[in-house]
């Protein structure tokens, strides 16, 4: 039985290998008789002479550079500019809206990474990026965020140019 199974795994290999050969020589007549019949539409196939007609040879001509055009890249005339970037559309606003959709813009961005409670007080580790703080309440930090209050399981900051406050889960007093 091991016999022939490691036998009719190369048998099935080779007969996998004939069949894309195969079927590779048969695309390839095919598409070129397609080029043929593109090329040369008027070609009589019962006569056939060495050369084609110099009408033929300036339509292959024609249709080689008018296909050339088609597949050509279009030209990117804009700059490069940030994807990552949130969009706010502000052109189209008054300055109401456009301040509306700041507003609605702020989001926190700090992520809790601990807390440090000494003689009653709370000091709160905070990670923006590749900056750590350590902040307690009455702290403000890089002249855009204020701390208003630290009550665990709460933290309360509050945006400076917004003045829109959000809260950030610390966790219970350990």
């Amino acid at each position: 039985m091991g016999m022939i199974k490691k036998y009719g795994v190369w048998i099935a290999l080779a007969l996998t290998l004939a069949a894309t050969a195969w079927v590779s020589q048969s695309e390839e007549k095919e598409s070129q008789s397609n080029v043929a019949n593109d090329v040369a539409p008027t070609f009589n196939r019962t006569t056939r002479t060495s050369h084609p007609s110099p009408v033929v040879q300036a339509k292959a001509e024609s249709q080689i550079d008018s296909s050339a055009l088609l597949m050509q890249r279009p030209i990117i005339t804009e700059e490069p500019r940030n994807i990552f970037t949130p969009y706010i559309a502000v052109e189209n606003m008054s300055d109401k809206n456009a301040s509306e959709s700041v507003v609605q813009a702020v989001v926190n961005p700090f992520v809790y990474a601990g807390k440090l409670v000494e003689d009653g007080k709370v000091i709160v580790f905070l990670i923006d990026g590749d900056k750590n703080h350590a902040v307690k309440s009455g702290d403000v930090i890089e002249e855009m965020w204020q701390v208003k209050s630290i009550t665990p399981p709460v933290m309360t900051l509050k945006n400076i140019p917004s003045k829109i406050e959000i809260q950030l889960q610390i966790g219970a007093l350990s």
